[in-house]
């Protein structure tokens, strides 16, 4: 056995079965799944548990799924309309819009843990 994959990892919980499996097995653990669709399984990093365990979140995968998400092009149009005081009650609809799709990246959890 060269590696572990383990499924459905979206608990403090689960964190500690990580640590254990990996402790008994001294193999590393290579994926996780997040959810339960077979497009939800990620490479593990083992830093990125650690802060989710200690309830400082997961910054860097939210960086990652958001980086997936936002249109690049739109982002730095959006940022120069708020330079130049320019925002409007519709870019903050379309904001709102954009956030309410991230749930299913797990966006909302990797803030809360």
């Amino acid at each position: 056995m060269t590696g572990v994959i383990l499924t459905k990892l979206d608990g403090d919980a689960r964190g500690g079965a990580a640590l254990s499996i990996r402790h008994v097995t001294s193999v590393p653990i290579k994926f996780v799944g997040t959810g339960e669709r077979p497009t939800e399984f990620e490479p593990f990093h083992p830093d990125r548990m650690v802060g989710r365990i200690l309830g400082m979140g997961d910054l860097l995968g939210l960086i990652d799924k958001a980086e997936e998400a936002v249109d690049v092009a739109q982002a730095m149009e959006l940022e120069k309309r708020l330079r130049k005081n320019q925002f409007t009650l519709q870019d903050f609809r379309d904001q709102i819009r954009t956030l309410q799709r991230w749930p299913a990246l797990g966006v909302l959890g990797m803030l809360q843990e």
